[in-house]
This record gives C-alpha cells, structure tokens and sequence, in this order.
C-alpha cells in the first residue's frame, strides 16, 4: 500500500506542477523526486514522456539571430548519497528566440556559498558560449559582441566585475576564473543582473509551480502541437 501511496503522490504533484525539465534535484522533498529515490523511476518517465507529448520545441521565424543566455544555479540543492550538499547548475542559449542548447548539472565540486554556485555555473556557460560564437562563425552566421549573460545573483554578478582575487574567492580554480576573466576582457560576454522570476534557467535547477512553468515555455518556445 505505501508502494501505491508514493505512485499517487508523484501523479498529484505532476498534475498540480506539470512535466519539469528537472525533477529529480532539490533541496526540497518533492513527491518526484522521492518516487525517483523510492525506486519508482518508471513512474517518473511515464510521467514525463506522456505528459508533454503533445508540445514541441519551435526553431526559427526570428530575422535577426541575437543570443541570449541564462545561468541559474540552486546552492547545495542536490541531495543524494553520492553527491550530498553539491549544487545544481543550469544554462539555457537562445538564439533569436529558438533555445539551441540547453544543460542542467550537478557542480563537481562542494560550493561554499550561492554565489560561488552561480560563480560556477557562469564559468561552465561562458565555455559553451564561446564554442557555440565559434561555431557560428564558422557557419558565417554574424554575431554581435558582447553577448548577454543573465544572473539573477548579485554577488556573483559583483565578483565578475570586480574580477579581483579576495580572501572569500581565492579558493575558486583559477581555471574557472580565467574563463570569466578572459571574455570579460576580450568584451565577448556582458553578464547583467536580472531579476530571478524573469530567470528562465531557474527550471534546470529547481521544482517551479505550474504557472512559472508555463511561462518558461513560452519564453523558450515550447507550443503546443
């Protein structure tokens, strides 16, 4: 009967928050998220895999194709075993107003705080950005410089723009900081701050309510068949 329970439990929260593009990573104790930890995966997919079948991802209808680029990351939101405290980090690149690449992972390392965490996935997105300029380049798609970057963490914003080593970030790679470092200079990327309900990367790294849900798939072109 409690084997039931958890399956009922996981429809309920489906239902009342829709198919996430993330569901098995919080800090919160979701009905998904335990039905993932409980063994009952199979719901999971079933959930997903039906609940969202009858919407596509949109490519194109923009003229001018200007990228723009989301980083979210949730501070020690990946509870599990083998990855207890490590934080969750998402990107979303859209391209006019196409997403063309998207990614949601768990930090390799234990952030010290949630700037840190955003830090982090800054740097891991700058990397994907400049791979992608330099694919379009190839493809001899124009690309105004510097492409915008949204963090909704101001301390992390502040970090980038001062860019100066303090005690509290000198134990950040140095790998990770020359990646922000060099295309800050080099006037590649602009990381702005906004605000974190117009942060569309929120649902790679956290549950949201339907609403918020919704409204994310409009803004990254999600339709419905």
């Amino acid at each position: 009967m409690a084997a039931w329970d958890g399956h009922v439990e996981a429809v309920k929260y489906f239902i009342h928050c829709g198919c996430p593009l993330e569901g098995t990573n919080s800090r919160n104790e979701t009905p998904l998220n335990l039905a993932v930890c409980n063994g009952k995966m199979p719901v999971v997919v079933y959930l997903v895999e039906y609940g969202a079948k009858d919407e596509v991802l949109r490519l194109g209808g923009e003229d001018e194709l200007i990228p723009e680029v989301f980083v979210d990351a949730s501070w020690g939101g990946h509870q599990s075993d083998s990855v207890m405290s490590r934080s969750r980090q998402g990107c979303i690149v859209l391209l006019g107003s196409s997403c063309i690449c998207w990614w949601s992972r768990v930090q390799t390392v234990v952030a010290q705080s949630s700037a840190e965490a955003e830090y982090l996935a800054l740097s891991e997105s700058i990397k994907d950005i400049l791979y992608i300029m330099s694919m379009l380049e190839e493809l001899r798609i124009p690309i105004k410089n510097p492409v915008v970057v949204h963090e909704d963490n101001t301390a992390c914003v502040q970090m980038v723009e001062e860019g100066a080593i303090s005690r509290k970030t000198r134990h950040i790679a140095i790998r990770e900081r020359l990646a922000i470092i060099a295309a800050k200079d080099d006037h590649l990327v602009e990381v702005c701050k906004i605000k974190s309900s117009d942060n569309v990367a929120d649902i790679l790294t956290k549950p949201l309510a339907r609403v918020k849900i919704d409204i994310v798939k409009q803004r990254i072109g999600i339709v419905k068949l």
